[in-house]
């Protein structure tokens, strides 16, 4: 079974800790992650993409927390987002510690 998951590329005009090279992944859109609240800065998202999440992880919704979802990989631990080096979101392998760089879903097969 594949698992696909909608992230949005933040972007943000400067790099600091939470914006490498001024780009973050996240399961949220930016308006949702920073507006009205006292860490807003400017910025924006592209709009959302599918990606493949690797097998064994999967897209989970936070309890408690109404749309608010995490990755968890095939031991049920929170899978962090990370930007690759190349501009591509990836996970980090809690094992074997590398990135897994994401996928876009192609809806044509």
């Amino acid at each position: 079974m594949i698992n696909v998951v909608m992230l949005y590329k933040l972007m943000c005009p400067r790099d600091d800790e939470f914006f490498r090279g001024g780009v973050r992944y996240s399961l949220q859109p930016w308006k949702d992650v920073f507006e009205g609240t006292d860490n807003w800065i400017d910025g924006g998202d592209d709009g959302g993409k599918d990606y493949v999440l690797p097998e064994g992880y999967q897209s989970v919704a936070l309890d408690g927390f109404q749309g608010l979802y995490q990755i968890r990989d095939s031991k049920g631990r929170i899978a962090e987002l990370y930007t690759s080096d190349d501009g591509a979101p990836a996970v980090m392998d809690l094992d074997t510690k590398r990135l897994i760089v994401l996928e876009e879903f192609d809806y044509i097969v």
